[in-house]
Formats: structure tokens, sequence, C-alpha cells
């Protein structure tokens, strides 16, 4: 069976029975414990298609540009103008830029982006603590088996995803990091948030850790204590690994934390991901140094050819001249007021659509006060170019009339391998999940012999 024929099957359901669908599906998923923040999880019966050549396409991208993003930490620990370029982490740059031995520096990431023109290109690198590393794996699963089921779909030409062959993947490469770095197996572990925000996948990744044969709690970062002779401590009992689910720039500006962020820094315990990747790589602006002029020449030939293939012209937004997308020299500001309807601004630091002003679906007296709020705070917003994301007429999850949505392609990687694949679907320009958006399974159709 080839990828169109599911979509057909699934495209011609009648209204009724297509939401029969959709609602067992949600239902599976919610007795699994997948949901957005205590809300039921809005996952489509209908899956994105991906070619075997497009899958490749977009797993090779997502493999270099992890390697890019090692590049970077090191570039960020050896040369003091890469620091510079990111006068936010200045306070912090004595724990960002220890290096505690942990490799990769970026065990985790999601890379949020579109295939354009065959290619993968990125809009965000998500270092620091992406949410789907588990239940990303058991939506595919379920929806699977609900489909097979439901309308008798014979899915064994479909490759299936790492994550969803095994939803312990994750918790067994974070155990092997730490074997890796200390050549003994994690005794205790810690999965890590801050003010008890982000609590999504925190306690599967407990039961997981738990399950594997290591003793973990679920800590606030600020009930860490640290022993003279460099032991991390939580409630007086020794912490070998600790996996942060927390705001990592609200983190290194606790006070109550710095024993935590000392340990981390001296490598006192396995820390995942590193401060450098939870702050610097994750910060959007990652981007505008990687694709400004003046640092091209910290990065040889295929290096560069990775950049410009795989990611969009970015900037921070400040005062000054820059090179624009077409290689001449402009005045940002003025560029920025003038070419709205081929760029993108947001913090650097934000998640999940917040504070997004999209120019093509802007109003000009809108992206201006957008622009004049970001000029007034320099170096805290980022502008892209603007990427069109792929549309599809697709129902919402619960059924309904067909709508036309806007999706993407996220990858993740755990350990700088492939893990899985990612699409949201958005009635809105912003995609996003919590709003009105909803999650497509990926299937990718097997090679051709």
């Amino acid at each position: 069976m080839a990828g169109k024929e599911i979509l057909g099957i699934i495209d011609d359901l009648p209204a009724e029975d297509f939401t029969a669908l959709a609602d067992r599906l949600g239902t599976e998923l919610w007795n699994a414990g997948v949901h957005f923040e205590g809300r039921p999880y809005p996952a489509s019966p209908r899956p994105l298609v991906l070619s075997a050549e497009e899958a490749a396409a977009v797993t090779d991208a997502a493999r270099d540009l992890h390697a890019l993003l090692e590049r970077v930490a090191a570039l960020y620990r050896e040369h003091a103008d890469v620091r510079e370029f990111f006068p936010r982490y200045a306070h912090a740059e004595h724990w960002l830029a220890a290096d505690t031995g942990t490799r990769p520096d970026v065990f985790v990431c999601r890379f949020d982006g579109a295939l354009v023109d065959g290619r993968f290109r990125i809009m965000e690198t998500n270092t620091a603590c992406p949410g789907g590393v588990i239940q990303n794996g058991i939506v595919h699963r379920r929806w699977a088996q609900a489909v097979s089921e439901e309308l008798g779909l014979d899915l064994t030409p479909f490759t299936d995803p790492p994550q969803a062959q095994d939803t312990g993947l994750f918790v067994r490469r974070l155990v092997a990091l730490h074997e890796r770095k200390t050549g003994r197996f994690p005794e205790s572990a810690a999965v890590v948030q801050l003010r008890g925000k982000y609590a999504n996948e925190v306690d599967w990744i407990s039961e997981g850790l738990t399950a594997a044969g290591v003793e973990t709690e679920i800590a606030d970062a600020r009930s860490f204590v640290r022993s003279r002779e460099g032991t991390v401590l939580l409630d007086g009992r020794r912490i070998d690994l600790a996996y942060n689910k927390l705001d990592q720039v609200d983190l290194i500006r606790t006070p109550e934390a710095v024993a935590y962020l000392d340990a981390a820094a001296a490598g006192d315990v396995t820390f995942v991901n590193g401060l450098l990747a939870q702050c610097v790589l994750n910060d959007k602006s990652v981007l505008a140094l990687l694709t400004d002029e003046r640092f091209r020449t910290l990065f040889g030939p295929a290096v560069q050819d990775v950049i410009d293939r795989h990611i969009p012209w970015t900037r921070r937004v400040s005062s000054g001249a820059t090179t624009v997308p077409d290689g001449t020299r402009h005045d940002l500001a003025a560029y920025l007021r003038k070419d709205r309807a081929r760029l993108i601004m947001k913090p650097a630091d934000k998640t999940r659509g917040e504070g997004v002003v999209i120019g093509p679906f802007t109003d000009q007296p809108v992206w201006e006060a957008a622009l004049d709020t970001a000029l007034a705070a320099p170096d805290t917003y980022v502008v892209q170019r603007y990427l069109p994301l792929a549309a599809s007429d697709l129902r919402p999850y619960s059924g309904g009339r067909r709508c036309r949505m806007t999706h993407g392609i996220d990858t993740y990687l755990f350990d700088g391998d492939f893990a899985a694949f990612q699409c949201r679907a958005s009635l809105d320009p912003v995609v996003n999940i919590g709003k009105r958006g909803m999650l497509l399974p990926v299937v990718v159709e097997e090679a051709r012999a």
C-alpha cells in the first residue's frame, strides 16, 4: 500500500467515521497518559506521508545541523567574540563555557523546520528540553494500531521511526550517556523542574529511569546542595544523573539554584542537556551568528555549505548596518520596515509561538509597532527570512469540515542519532499545538528497490 492510498482512504471517510476514528485515537492517547498540560492531546488520524527520499534528506540534514551546533559549542568556549555575541548570558559565562567532558554537548534536540523545494530548512533549534521525547513515539504506536484495526490498513510497507519501535529509547540513551562519561551505571537520578513548570513527560522519564534500575526522584532545581567533596545531594542522597525539564533562562537567573548550577559546570553530575546547549544553542540568536558573515571564516567550506543550505537568513533586531538576504548592505531597521512581507520576527528565547509576528500575515502598522518594541530591547528579538510552510486541506482532529492548515516537519535526535519525525499543523500561521493546532503522525515509505 502506498502513502497516497492511505491518505485517500482516510480523506474519503464520511465525517461520522472520521470522527469515530479520531475519538478512538483521542481516548487511547488519554488513557495512555498522553495529554497537553492536562487537556486531551490533539492528534489527527490523518498522517503526513514522507517518501524515503524526503525522509533521508531531512535526517541527513539534521545530523549535519547537530554537528554544526557541536562546532558552535566549541567556538563559544574558544573565542571571546563568539561569547560576546550573546551578551544576555554574560553573567552566566562561567557556567556556560565550562567544559564538563560530556559529549555531545547536545544530547537531545528537536529541529523545527520545513521542506522547501526538497531541502530541509530550520527555523528553531530546540536544544533545551524539547517536548515529545517519549510521547511522540506513543502517539505513533497508538495511531498505527487504531487505523490498522478500524480501517484494515496494512502499514507494513512503512518504516517506523526508532522512537516508535522502542518507547524506552530516550531513557536508555540517557543512561548510556552517563555510562560513557563516567564508566559507571548511574545509581541515582533526578528529573529536574523549576517552580513546577513544564511537567509534561516528567513522570514518564522518571518512571522509565526507575524501571531501568536507576533510583529516580522528581525535584526542583532549588532543592540541591553540593558537598565539599563535589557530590550533588538531594535530601542527603547523592545524584549521579540529572535531566532538566525547565525554563533554562529562568534557571540561570535563580539565586537559589546556584549550587545546582555550580555542580553542573564542575561536572559533578551528568547534567543533560548541558548549560551551553540549554541557553546559547537554544537561543534563536545562534542562527543569527551562523548566518552572519563576520563569523563565516570560523567554519570550513563544507560547514558553510550546511549553513547556506539549511538555515535561513537571520539577524538580531538592533540598529546598524548589516548584509541583507540579497547580499547588499543596509541599515537593518530601515530594511525591516520595508521588507515586512518576506520576514518573520520573534523573541530570541521564547517558546510555543509566544510573541511571533509573521510579516506576510501582519498589517504594516502592527509590524512596525512590534519592530519598535524589538528595537527598544536590543538583542532580545531576531528576524528571519520567512519560510513558507506547506499547506493542506485537513479536517480538525475531532472531525468536521476540511480547513486549510499549514504544517512543517520537525526532527528529533538523541545522542546525535535520528529518533523520530513530528508534524504539527495549525489553522494559524504560527503553528502552536496549544492553540488551534494538532499533531499529524508521520509515516515514511520504504525505499524503492
